[in-house]
């Protein structure tokens, strides 16, 4: 039988920088430790450091492998001086005060809908996951036409690891007995991540995909010590996804960053990929139709 633990308890238990960088490798992520910090490389030759929102001195805030294309990280204040960008992340920025005023008056309803069609759980085995999570998740892939799933064989062997892992919290939004979403987060020092949210298509009128997030946020103001939660990167070319994740308590921010990425590779992102590019460096699509601009240009990897 899968283990649901009541959401009303659940406490987030934050890592440490190095904790999250060894789950990384574990998971098969490149990972390498650079003046005492951690940086992933989640596209080959870019790095960033495995904690987005850690802030690097001008020290640690340079080129993490020799041969890099590129790298981001956010500084100190000490070295804002060095910023050249920005990162745009959807963020809650007052998690002690996040309450069901926090949101605006629709996802308010919203909530109120979800609570009375579905009971939101903690999972603390992979069961449910098993049976059902791998359905939902194609069924989250085919409607947003976002990201890639596993093979069903690599899908099952991760579940028990992440549902086990003391430091993950794995949400999950039950119909009956169906699954209509689930969601993975964690906590990193002081800032937690909203990681994953699957919903079911045929539970979209259950409003689970409100009830989710911000039972996350619950967990994360228990534990007392998380200051921000990120609710990922700003996908402005999806304004209703912002609209939501701002209606839930998650408004754009721009936080000042230092990037470096190699002229041509930089020039192909920003008229090839705007939206990625905008994403790495914080310059808004509509600026980058006006024309290259020198700022990519600070640091050839």
């Amino acid at each position: 039988m899968p283990e649901l633990f009541n959401v009303e308890e659940a406490v987030i238990n934050p890592m440490t920088e190095e904790q999250w960088a060894e789950v990384l490798r574990r998971q098969g992520k490149r990972v390498v430790s650079h003046r005492g910090r951690y940086w992933i490389e989640p596209v080959r030759g870019f790095y960033e450091p495995v904690h987005w929102l850690a802030t690097l001195t001008e020290e640690e805030a340079t080129r993490p492998k020799f041969g890099c294309w590129g790298f981001r990280t956010r500084l100190k204040d000490a070295a804002s001086g060095l910023a050249n960008g920005t990162m745009p992340v959807q963020l809650c920025s007052n998690v002690a005060d996040y309450s069901e005023q926090t949101l605006t008056s629709g996802r308010r309803n919203h909530l109120r809908r979800c609570r009375k069609r579905v009971q939101i759980v903690q999972l603390k085995n992979g069961q449910i996951l098993r049976d059902q999570g791998y359905d939902v998740m194609l069924s989250a892939i085919r409607r947003t036409d976002y990201g890639q799933a596993p093979e069903l064989e690599q899908y099952s062997s991760s579940v028990d690891l992440l549902v086990q892992d003391p430091h993950m919290m794995v949400l999950a939004g039950l119909a009956g007995d169906r699954l209509a979403g689930y969601m993975t987060g964690y906590a990193v020092g002081d800032v937690a991540y909203i990681q994953n949210v699957f919903l079911a298509t045929e539970f979209l009128s259950t409003y689970v995909g409100t009830g989710l997030p911000f039972e996350f946020v619950q967990a994360c103001r228990r534990a007392g010590t998380i200051r921000q939660v990120v609710y990922g990167l700003h996908s402005i070319e999806d304004p209703r996804l912002c609209t939501f994740k701002a209606g839930m308590g998650f408004p754009p921010a721009n936080l000042p960053t230092r990037f470096s990425i190699q002229p041509m590779v930089g020039m192909f992102l920003r008229y090839r990929y705007p939206y990625k590019f905008y994403r790495l460096t914080g310059q808004h699509p509509k600026k980058v139709e006006e024309g290259p601009s020198s700022s990519t240009e600070t640091e050839d990897c």
